[in-house]
Parts: C-alpha cells; structure tokens; sequence
C-alpha cells in the first residue's frame, strides 16, 4: 500500500517532536553510583524495538519480578554507554556497541537479548529506487544514508559493501537519521539508506525497493539486534534484579505476543504515531535469549568497520548465564 507523503511528513514531524522532549527527561536523570539501592535506571530510546521496556513498566512486570524500575528515555544511545554504572544500571544497546565498550575494557555486562534480526521480519534495510542499484556491489560512487557513523548498522554496512567489493572510501556514507531519510532520497540528496522500522515500511510504501537486510546478512538467523546490558559490578550485587529485568522483559514479550492489536494501540499512545504508520510497520522478533557466539559474528565486522583495533575481546566472560534461558 502506498502512503500519502503528507502521512509521512506528519509522521516525521512528531517523531521529532518526540524525540525533543525524551531529550529533555534524559538531561534531568542526575548522576550517581549504581549500587542497587534506589530504583533501578534503565535507558530506553523509544521506538518499536524498545516496545517491551514499556509494557514491563506499564504493566507491572517490572515491580511483579522485584524490580523497582525508573525507564528514563533518550532520543539515542550515545549517552548511554558512558553513563552505564553512573546515570543508568541497564542500558540498550547494539552489538558492535557492546563490542567496541568491551573491547576498550569498559564494565560491560550483557544481560538479555531484545530482540533478533530474521528473514521473516527485516530490521534494518537498505532501500533505493535507483534503477541503477540492484545489488550490494552497485553502491560504489554512491551516497547511502547511515543513522549514525557507528554502531551496528554502520558496522555491518561497511563490511557488507566491503565483502562486495565496495571498499571503505568507494561510497560516501552520510548521517542521516531515520525521519529525515525519506525526504534526502526524495531531494536526491542520498541514492539509497539504511533504514528501520517503522520508517522502513513508510519509505517502502512509496516505490522504494529493499536491496538486504544488512545486519541479517551479516550476523545471521537469529543473531542479536539489540539488547541490554548491565556491569558486573552490578549483576554480582543484585543478582535478583538481574533476573528480575530479564523476567519482566520476557513477560512483556508475551504480553505483545497475545494481543498486537492492543499491543499497536500501545505504540500509538506512546509514541504518538498516526495509527495509519502503527497500523503498516511490522514488529520485530522479540527475544530474550542471548549467547556469545551470536556476538562474535559481528566482532570481524567490528575490525573491518574501524570500531575496534586489536584483539578481540572475551565475550563469553561478558554474557550473563541466565540469558541463554
């Protein structure tokens, strides 16, 4: 179904309105040693992936499994990192995220799976309607929209490109956040964009073409999207908050599960969304079951991108037991 532009120039106006005021809740969280006594921080960045983290406090499931749970919401991840152990206790993150923070010996401890990148759901995807552009080999001399010059996405980009040939330097990449992307490839500003939903699904709704789900491509079936992460400090201290979170989150994920529709409804008053947008994206796979060796498939990636130099680190040392289960 093809969407209106007006649809999804209004889409893009409140998301950015949203996204100005998460802001402003993330500035006034205040510092602080994580310790376990208080509530326990989370840092979210709203959208359809984080679905979960909002139902797990709306519905209870958090305080249900123990956790006395403060959701403090931003408009990106950048902060996060830094703040892990000091603003926040559990922060989202991606895997090239939790890669580059291991590997420069930051506390970082991953404690559960949000959610997966599968053939049946494509996360994040390059899409062009450049007739010229029908493969990963024909982006050389390109100019392709990344949300963020690290990361996960971009990551696995510039090893995709590179796997086919493209070469760092042979493409231009440009940040471009999700919301402003329709209008770039629209300007010709960019050929082609990393995009995600729900914003994928409006871009495709008007001619674009899907190229690959590039972080399936690369990870695999089933490897890590997102997920969340603590420090070992923290998880040694509070073991049962550590499996509280990752109940409450797995309690949520079937609480999505049993209803969409109620579960889009929930999108929609929570993010402000048109219900016509809601009503068209699809969800991703949730998940909270997470190993290792799902995260070293993107540690190779991670070298190639610039995002980490030398050996690799140990994740099997950094990867929670109980996030396999």
């Amino acid at each position: 179904m093809r969407v209106p532009r007006k649809s999804i120039r209004a889409f893009v106006a409140l998301i950015a309105a949203s996204v100005a005021s998460v802001a402003l809740v993330a500035c006034g969280s205040g510092d602080g040693d994580s310790s376990g006594d208080g509530p326990t921080r989370i840092a979210v960045v709203p959208g359809f992936g984080s679905l979960p983290i909002h139902v797990a406090e709306k519905q209870g499931f958090f305080a249900a499994h123990g956790v006395d749970a403060k959701v403090l919401e931003n408009s990106s991840t950048a902060s996060f990192g830094p703040g892990l152990g000091k603003q926040f206790d559990f922060i989202l993150n991606t895997p090239m995220d939790f890669i580059a923070a291991a590997s420069k010996g930051i506390d970082i401890y991953a404690v559960t799976n949000m959610y997966v990148n599968t053939v049946t759901v494509p996360n994040n995807v390059l899409v062009t309607k450049d007739p010229s552009i029908q493969s990963l080999s024909d982006l050389k001399g390109k100019r392709i929209g990344v949300v963020s010059m690290a990361g996960t996405g971009y990551g696995t980009l510039v090893y995709a490109l590179d796997q086919a040939g493209v070469k760092k330097g042979d493409a231009t990449l440009i940040a471009t956040p999700f919301p402003d992307q329709f209008d770039q490839l629209e300007s010709g500003n960019i050929d082609a964009a990393l995009s995600a939903s729900p914003f994928s699904s409006s871009v495709r709704g008007n001619g674009y073409r899907t190229i690959a789900d590039i972080p399936l491509e690369v990870g695999g079936e089933g490897s890590p999207n997102a997920l969340y992460s603590t420090t070992s400090e923290f998880a040694e201290k509070n073991p049962d908050v550590v499996q509280g979170f990752h109940d409450a989150l797995a309690e949520a994920i079937e609480w999505i599960r049993a209803d969409e529709s109620r579960a889009r409804s929930e999108l929609v008053s929570w993010l402000g969304l048109p219900e016509n947008i809601v009503a068209g994206a699809e969800f991703p796979v949730f998940a909270t079951e997470l190993d290792s060796a799902t995260l070293d498939k993107f540690v190779i990636p991670a070298q190639v991108s610039g995002q980490i130099e030398g050996d690799a680190p140990d994740l099997a040392k950094r990867v929670w037991p109980g996030a396999s289960n």
